[in-house]
């Protein structure tokens, strides 16, 4: 299209005239405003006039949305290429204009793509200024795009963080290489109102027009970090019950050993009577072994499933315990002072860890130069 110095489309092309729904030549000594929103037609003689006296070369509609009225009404996303030329002293203008609805379209899928994707996506440029976010990341920071496009990503970085920040992103523009940010337990978004969320952080390097940016995918740590809580109570308890079972199964040991150590003697001296009592003992001290190996199988059970009550006499249950922790050795004794006669309702298991915990713990941490009360 071409136009005058006081804005009368003088001649327009067929291509261009289709673009608007016209007939050829229809436009030709119409305002150039008849193509401007109706919003932004008071504007054009100001600018037509500021272009007139300093004549340029330009592109208008890059980088931003510029929109024309078609003679049905409707819009069009253009970009426009203006050039000023001079004719027999008038000087006019040369109007290229570019059809970009393809195009628009296209960043409109992509865009919808980006705010619906799971992980939250921050674009900042060279010097840290925030260029894009996706929908995911203002729902997780509490923001508008309004409020974080072209502010520092510092807004979302805790005050703590804000140097090492700045250090992965510079190391991330210059190796041109991805990266992860950090360890995951110890990165935080900063959400609008102060809160400081976990998160997972990768560092993503691109190229647009020659600009360098940064993509920062951020993923939102704190379902996993609630399911981790959890997780590491029960590793707790877990170590915790390791350490008590295996407490519990070595304490016959020394007893046992002891009985073989005293039947071995017995064998040399020929004393057959003491061998075979001895051999009953330690076939006992076994046999309970291996009903505390189940007992202690059902006390993982029992963490899942419901506790099962039963009638325990503890008299002869300490006796056992007794006979298991003490055996033969003449260094120290067990002196026991119970006055519970009645059976207690408890799970049997349970009640037989704890109370071969206390007798052994004392054989085995007794000192054996402090007197006898």
């Amino acid at each position: 299209m071409l136009s005058s110095e006081d804005g009368r489309i003088l001649i327009s092309n067929r291509p261009f005239d289709e673009l608007f729904k016209d007939e050829q030549g229809e436009l030709e000594n119409e305002p150039v405003e008849v193509l401007i929103p109706r919003d932004i037609r008071g504007y054009c003689p100001d600018l037509r006039n500021t272009s007139s006296r300093l004549p340029t070369k330009r592109r208008m509609g890059e980088n931003r949305d510029l929109w024309r009225v078609t003679k049905n009404g409707g819009s069009i996303p253009l970009e426009l290429a203006l050039e000023p030329i001079t004719v027999d002293d008038e000087k006019l203008a040369l109007v290229v204009a570019i059809d970009i609805r393809s195009r628009k379209q296209a960043e409109e899928r992509m865009r919808l793509v980006q705010d619906r994707a799971a992980s939250a996506v921050v674009m900042i440029d060279h010097s840290s200024r925030i260029d894009f976010v996706n929908q995911t990341l203002l729902d997780l920071a509490g923001y508008t795009e309004q409020e974080l496009r072209d502010q520092s990503i510092s807004r979302l970085v805790p005050e703590d963080l804000r140097r090492a920040h700045s250090v992965y992103v510079q190391s991330c523009l210059h190796n041109k290489s991805s990266r992860a940010m950090g360890k995951p337990s110890s990165i935080h978004l900063r959400h609008k109102d102060g809160t400081l969320i976990p998160v997972e952080i990768a560092l993503t390097p691109v190229m647009n027009e020659n600009h360098e940016l940064v993509v920062c995918t951020i993923t939102d740590l704190r379902e996993s970090t609630k399911a981790k809580k959890p997780l590491k109570a029960k590793n707790q308890d877990l170590s915790q019950f390791t350490y008590s079972a295996s407490h519990d199964l070595r304490a016959p040991l020394p007893t046992i050993l002891g009985l073989i150590k005293i039947c071995m003697d017995d064998l040399d001296d020929g004393n057959i009577d003491g061998i075979k009592e001895n051999s009953s003992r330690i076939l006992e001290i076994a046999e309970r072994s291996a009903k505390k190996v189940e007992a202690i199988l059902e006390i993982t059970r029992s963490s899942r499933d419901a506790l099962t009550r039963q009638d325990v006499c503890v008299e002869p249950e300490i006796g056992h315990i007794r006979t298991d922790v003490t055996g033969p050795s003449p260094e120290c004794s067990l002196i026991l002072d119970l006055h519970h006669k009645d059976p207690m309702a408890t799970e049997r298991a349970s009640l037989c860890v704890v109370l071969e915990s206390l007798p052994s713990n004392a054989i085995r941490y007794v000192d054996t130069e402090k007197e006898t009360p």
